[in-house]
């Protein structure tokens, strides 16, 4: 019978990382956060919008790159629907702290 779990490969992961990385890597990869992103990678769509938005942000890096010979398409990034629509601002709180400020 075959598993639906899957697993974060830690120690071939840190085989891939380069030698001037790897301890920052090995305890990042032990974090919270960390944890908490491959969850997250596991959990949610690939069309999610913050999925989408990290990989293509990741993409976006790798084509400025001089050496690399082909670019990725970042559609996500490119689409203007997804862009700011507008900005609200929060009434500041009122009572004792309001002559903080002040």
């Amino acid at each position: 019978m075959q598993s639906d779990t899957i697993r974060f490969h830690r120690e071939v992961f840190l085989k891939g990382v380069d030698k001037d990385a790897k301890a920052f890597m090995a305890t990042f990869t032990e974090s919270q956060a960390f944890m908490q992103f491959v969850q997250d990678r596991v959990d949610r769509s690939p069309g999610d919008p913050e999925i989408m938005f990290f990989d293509e942000v990741i993409k976006a890096k790798m084509n400025r790159s001089r050496f690399r010979l082909g670019k990725e398409e970042t559609k996500f990034l490119d689409d203007p629907s997804y862009g700011i629509q507008g900005t609200i601002r929060a009434t500041p709180p009122m009572g004792e702290h309001e002559t903080l400020g002040k």
